[in-house]
């Protein structure tokens, strides 16, 4: 099924699928697809405040608001390339708390390789601003 597909399926439902705090993609006005922390829903107007990466605000419909897997799916890959190669000095670090994974120089800030460390913890931008 298309992001579109999804997209119409899950605008016709009654209850919308995710919830304050939910990293999902956002598909904006430029087509574009964009990786967002949900901050408030809003049922009534089918609404969602959003921030981006770099720390913008914005109201997204529930219509353009997907799941993360449903562009990656089946297999790890960085969320903001789509690349799923993960190989030294940039590989695939997952977001403890999240579950999102990013390239080392595709987060921002850059991920330190402290965090490789099958132990240690990491957190993504978006998990630690909450």
């Amino acid at each position: 099924m298309s992001v579109r597909s999804k997209a119409r399926t899950a605008s016709s439902a009654l209850q919308f699928a995710f919830s304050t705090g939910d990293v999902v993609l956002v598909q904006w006005s430029d087509e574009r697809i964009y990786y967002a922390k949900i901050k408030t829903v809003n049922q009534k107007k089918r609404t969602c405040q959003i921030m981006f990466e770099d720390n913008r605000r914005a109201t997204a419909d529930f219509d353009q608001i997907h799941a993360v897997d449903s562009v990656v799916d089946d297999w790890i890959a960085c969320i903001v390339c789509k690349f799923g190669t993960s190989d030294p000095p940039n590989q695939i670090v997952l977001c403890d708390q999240c579950g999102v994974s990013f390239h080392q120089k595709c987060h921002r800030p850059h991920i330190a390789d402290s965090a490789l460390e099958p132990t240690a913890p990491w957190e993504c931008i978006y998990c630690r601003k909450n």
